[in-house]
Order: structure tokens, then C-alpha cells, then sequence
């Protein structure tokens, strides 16, 4: 099988080497496609070069059994937007992280692979992604559509296997990530941590495979925060019915004011894949606090915080619930970066972004939380209050602010998705629950409330 360091760059199509031939061709009506292959025969790619320098960001180690290798330009070729490689097994896709330049060798690109082997259609899902890198000058990837982030999963994406013991190895479905597990660690002669650990960091994670070989499953899904750490907890040598699983979020720049934010998954009742979950400041959590959690998940089957004692139950307060939104303190004009503030005892997560719409700005509140609840919204007009909002404990997979000409605290729209799982058929996930801006009588603006199914 022949080594081949092809060289991407447009003028180099024709005649890229290696027995590599070249074609191009139209895509959309808007943007070009160069098709490189090897006629019948697969080949190791070792890398790729553009105008003769190797990229520093894309292919740093070799992929095996390629059978094509595709770019998707603006049309004008000064902006490579997506490169697309397909092998025997697998399809990967990196994406252009700063489109607002021409691209170089150092441009940086996000890569992905697809779950089950399958490429991505290139109506509507290229298309997606391609007018989103257009309109966004980068992938934001939890702007993907639910279907679309199930098939295409970030190269550091996860699925954790708890079916694996102490001092084992594993590779991840789908992205092969290798994972160690380490030595155990014991807590009071009764419980064991061990550590599903990576090389590098953060990761993603994507599900949980239980010790029954069923699939972990939370309210809301699993949290899209980029993590540093995984622990898994069980009564010592008992790998076959873990009680707890403890995820550290790592957050880059800022990371002091992360460090102690975890993600707890506790165990709901015997033999079942339904687990709960709920995000936790973590503060002076020592493995006394930890025996006291886990005695407490035994006793009552799953993770009772009435039932702990008051000085171990203090310091598990969910982060996620009865969110106060604050729209006068997403000040920071950046766009593009995850940011937080602070509210009510709280760091909110959010990250500002640029819409098509000519002068108009998305903020999107809580972003990296699977799911919430939101107990008021602040904005610089007023507060929308309780009786504003669905019911008390009504769960939200997203809040997003829309305003103009950076007036971040004074928003023309603001726009919640419904996830609510109790029964109460006017919040169902499909409901989106919108305050666009109107005038009261006296001529002040005024947020109304309406109710889209």
C-alpha cells in the first residue's frame, strides 16, 4: 500500500503525485470540490500539505486504508472550509476553525469522525455544516442538530465502558480513543474509586456502557462540557454494580474557577439503565463525604440528598436547577468563546455568536448543561418572573438571548426549548417558549410571552 502526503492546495489538483489523480467539481452552485483518489487502490495517507508545506493541525499521524480524500472550498479557493477523508472503515471530517482568513498551512481545523461507519449525505448535512462554517466562520458544534451530532462526534468523543476492570485497556467505540483503567483506590475498606483515564485532555462523552452491556441513559442526554476526569464507584470488587460516576469538568481559560465543578451520575435503582444526574460545585467533597454518598445510594437505592447529613448534603446543591438568568452580565464582546458569569451562587456558562441577520447577536445561556431549570430571567427592562415561565421544575434544553447591535441586556427575543418529561403535555420537547418585544400602553417596551408547538 503506497505512502502518500498529498497535497491539498487547488493549483495542485492535477497533478498532486503519488499516483494521486485529482478532480474538481462543483458543489451547491457555491462552493468547489477537489476528489482525490487512487483509481481502485487504497493508500496511507501520511499527511497533508498545502502549497508545499505540511499542515500542522490535520493528519499528525497516519490513517491507513484511504480510499478518497475530498475538499470543499468558497468558491474562489481561498477558504478551505471542510476536508473530508474516507477510508475502508471510517469517514473523517475536519473543519476550517477560522474561516475569516484565507487558508494556510496553520490553518486550524476541529476534527470528527461518524458513528456506525456511515459519511455524512452531503444534502442537507454538508450543506449544514458548510453554511454554518460560512455564516459562523467555524463549526459551533451544539449548534448541530440533534440527528446530526448523533452521526458526527468530535475525534475526542467517548463511550465509556464499565464492563472492563482495574489495570485493563480499552479503545472507545467509534473514535478507537484508548482508555486505561487504573489501580483502585479504596475508601474506608467498604468502596473502591478507579479512574477510566485518557492521554490527553479534555474529552466529550457519549454514553456509558453498564457492567449488563445496556446503555447508561439521563434525563436530558449527557452533558456537552469538554471534561478532564472520569471515576467510577463501587463496593470494593464489586465491578459488576457501580453506584457512582463522578465527571470533571475542564473548561480552558478560567479553569481556576471550574476545577471543583463535577458532573454526578448516581445509580436509580437495581438492574436498570436509568441514572440521574445533576452538576455540582464539588467543594472540599473529601472520600469521607464520598462514603457518606455512596452509604446512602445502597440504603435507598439511588441517591436520596434528604436521607445524607446535613453537612455532606449542603455541598451537593445542583447547579443546573433554578437557574437565575442574567442578561445584564454577559458584557463580554467576544464572540465565539465560552464564557460565565456569575449568579445567585452560580457560574453560567454562555457563549455569544453572530446570526445571519445583519447587526444581531445570539447569546446562548447555560449551553454546555445537558438540561435546567430557570427560576427567573434578569434583563435590563425587568425580570421575567415565575409566573412568566413554564411550571417550577420544567427542564430546558436551551436558552437562547437575541439582541442588536451588542444591547446584550436588552434582548428583542428570547427563545426556551422545553424538555419536560413530567406529563405536562403544554411543555413537551417539541415546545419552544418565546418573549419577543413589544410596546405596553404607556410606550415601554414590554416582554410578552407566546407559546409555539
Amino acid at each position: 500500500m503506497s505512502k502518500v502526503n498529498l497535497d491539498i492546495h487547488p493549483e495542485k489538483y492535477q497533478s498532486p503525485g503519488n499516483g494521486i489523480k485529482g478532480t474538481e467539481k462543483d458543489f451547491l452552485g457555491k462552493y468547489t470540490t477537489y476528489y482525490y483518489t487512487n483509481g481502485a487502490e487504497k493508500f496511507t495517507l501520511t499527511g497533508l500539505s498545502y502549497k508545499n508545506t505540511r499542515f500542522s493541525t490535520v493528519v499528525l499521524t497516519p490513517i491507513t486504508d484511504v480510499k478518497n480524500v475530498v475538499t470543499y472550498f468558497e468558491n474562489g479557493n481561498k477558504k478551505l472550509l471542510i476536508i473530508y477523508i474516507k477510508t475502508t472503515t471510517k469517514h473523517f471530517y475536519y473543519t476550517n476553525n477560522n474561516a475569516i482568513s484565507n487558508t494556510n498551512s496553520n490553518t486550524e481545523f476541529a476534527d470528527f469522525v461518524t458513528k456506525d461507519g456511515r459519511a455524512l449525505g452531503e444534502d442537507p448535512e454538508l450543506k449544514e455544516i458548510l453554511q454554518k462554517i460560512e455564516d459562523d466562520k467555524k463549526l459551533y458544534y451544539n449548534d448541530l442538530s440533534v440527528e446530526l451530532k448523533d452521526k458526527l462526534w468530535r475525534s475526542s468523543s467517548v463511550i465509556f465502558d464499565l464492563r472492563k476492570i482495574p489495570k485493563q485497556s480499552y479503545n472507545s467505540e467509534v473514535t478507537d480513543e484508548n482508555i486505561t483503567i487504573s489501580e483502585p483506590t479504596e475508601i474506608d475498606n467498604t468502596y473502591s474509586r478507579v479512574e477510566h483515564g485518557m492521554a490527553s485532555e479534555p474529552f466529550y462523552i457519549k454514553g456509558v456502557t453498564l457492567p449488563n452491556s445496556e446503555s447508561m441513559t439521563l434525563d436530558g442526554g449527557f452533558p456537552n462540557d469538554p471534561l478532564g476526569k472520569f471515576y467510577i464507584y463501587q463496593k470494593t470488587d464489586d465491578y459488576t454494580n457501580p453506584l457512582l460516576v463522578t465527571l470533571k469538568v475542564n473548561v480552558s481559560g478560567n479553569v481556576e474557577r471550574y476545577i471543583n465543578s463535577y458532573y454526578y451520575l448516581s445509580k436509580n435503582s437495581n438492574n436498570s439503565d436509568k441514572w440521574d444526574i445533576s452538576r455540582v460545585a464539588g467543594v472540599d467533597i473529601g472520600d469521607s463525604d464520598i462514603k457518606a454518598i455512596l452509604d446512602n445510594i445502597v440504603d435507598y437505592n439511588k441517591l436520596d440528598v434528604s436521607g445524607l447529613p446535613p453537612t455532606v448534603s449542603g455541598k451537593l446543591k445542583d447547579l443546573t436547577k433554578d437557574l437565575i438568568i442574567d442578561l445584564t452580565k454577559t458584557i463580554d464582546t467576544s464572540v465565539g468563546n465560552t464564557k460565565e458569569y456569575y449568579s445567585e451562587g452560580v457560574h453560567i456558562p454562555y457563549i455569544k455568536e453572530k446570526i445571519q441577520v445583519q447587526s444581531y447577536s445570539v447569546i446562548r445561556h447555560a449551553h454546555t448543561f445537558p438540561s435546567f431549570t430557570v427560576k427567573s430571567i434578569k434583563t435590563g427592562s425587568g425580570d421575567i418572573t415565575e409566573k412568566q415561565l413554564p411550571p417550577y421544575g420544567t427542564l430546558l434544553g436551551g436558552l437562547n438571548v437575541y439582541c442588536k447591535d451588542n444591547l446584550y441586556s436588552d434582548p428583542v427575543l428570547i427563545e426556551l426549548f422545553c424538555l419536560d418529561t413530567s406529563g405536562n403535555e403544554k411543555y413537551q420537547s417539541s415546545t419552544t417558549l418565546l418573549f419577543p418585544r413589544q410596546k405596553r400602553t404607556n410606550g415601554q417596551d414590554m416582554l410578552s410571552v407566546q407559546l409555539i408547538c
